[in-house]
């Protein structure tokens, strides 16, 4: 999910109905790719990185 409004409540929200990351704009391109990449399996370490750079 990708939202401007990055509160903790809608945070919980989205994930508790399936979103499988959470990334709150404005976000870097390389960090929305690295979220893509992770959302669809394809690196399993991506989660902190993006993390850190958001």
């Amino acid at each position: 999910m990708v939202s401007s409004v990055g509160y903790q409540e809608n945070i919980v929200a989205a994930l508790q109905r399936g979103a499988r990351h959470f990334v709150q704009k404005p976000v870097k391109p390389e960090v929305l790719y690295e979220v893509i990449k992770y959302v669809l399996g394809e690196d399993g370490a991506v989660a902190n990185a993006a993390s850190a750079g958001a």
